[in-house]
């Protein structure tokens, strides 16, 4: 599998989440290493973006860039679609 591809079924899995914040997500890939840039409000959604990437086919290793906004009043329930 390309790298492009493993980005494309990456982020199709990020949007399949339902949480918008995730789509806005930036993925990399460079030789089946997977990188997750950007920020969510919680750390909760950070882990969720993590899960729905674990276990792709293609992805060999993941490496979890994403920033927590400190501070943020967002709760998970008003992120859902």
């Amino acid at each position: 599998m390309s790298n492009e591809q493993i980005v494309r079924t990456a982020t199709a899995a990020l949007k399949a989440t339902g949480y918008r914040q995730l789509e806005s997500l930036q993925v990399y890939c460079s030789h089946g290493r997977l990188t997750l840039q950007g920020r969510v409000p919680t750390y909760y959604l950070k882990q969720v973006a993590q899960s729905a990437i674990q276990g792709l086919h293609g992805i060999r290793d993941i490496d979890n860039d994403i920033r927590v906004r400190s501070g943020s009043s967002h709760s998970v329930a008003s992120s859902i679609d």
